[in-house]
């Protein structure tokens, strides 16, 4: 009896892809971007796209962190470990950015995002489909512990996007819109005036 070939866990975590009919509901209410920054041949979100596989001739390029962000508006669903180096990277350049990541609280990425943000995060609404492996079409595990939100950020920012921030940032104080809640970067106790949004308060996409 043969045996069955095992599959390569990295190559798997390459293929992960946001359900298309998600993304699409992502680009209607933000804008569609220019490119899709983390993608394969497999799991590209738009037609312009970067990806890893240097054999992928259908790609804009390989790899976006080496590479120019001349775009007006990208998309981005990096893996959580690169959230911060891709929004360092963000800075240097300009435009509208629509990152999916995860909510979490205690993340040391997430001042950085709320710096950027200039319309309110919408929280992905849980479905066992949200995420497939476009490799082996098994959905993702625990998934709905991961929490994915997308978050528009925009930099620098333009004077009506300055203006939505400070709106939505004094709603958010006022108790509007959002709720906060005062805790710690580390998502604990202990730093008194550090506010972090609360996840059920998110509205859903």
């Amino acid at each position: 009896m043969a045996r069955r070939p095992r599959l390569k866990i990295s190559k798997l975590q390459d293929e992960w892809q946001l359900l298309l009919s998600v993304a699409q509901k992502i680009f209607r209410i933000y804008g569609t971007p220019d490119i899709d920054l983390f993608a394969s041949n497999v799991t590209a979100q738009l037609g312009l796209y970067f990806t890893l596989d240097s054999h992928n001739s259908l790609a804009h390029s390989v790899d976006a962190l080496g590479h120019l962000w001349d775009f007006q508006t990208m998309y981005a669903f990096p893996p959580p470990s690169l959230i911060l180096t891709v929004l360092q990277k963000y800075r240097r350049f300009s435009g509208i950015l629509l990152l999916v990541a995860p909510f979490w609280p205690d993340a040391h990425w997430l001042p950085e995002v709320r710096s950027l943000f200039y319309r309110e995060p919408r929280q992905l609404r849980f479905r066992e489909s949200l995420m497939i492996n476009r490799t082996t079409g098994y959905t993702l595990p625990s998934l709905n512990r991961l929490r994915l939100t997308v978050r528009p950020l925009s930099w620098p920012s333009s004077p009506v996007q300055e203006s939505q921030r400070k709106l939505l940032n004094s709603s958010l104080l006022l108790g509007g819109g959002l709720r906060q809640s005062s805790i710690g970067q580390s998502g604990g106790p202990g730093c008194p005036g550090v506010k972090t949004i609360v996840w059920t308060q998110l509205p859903f996409l």
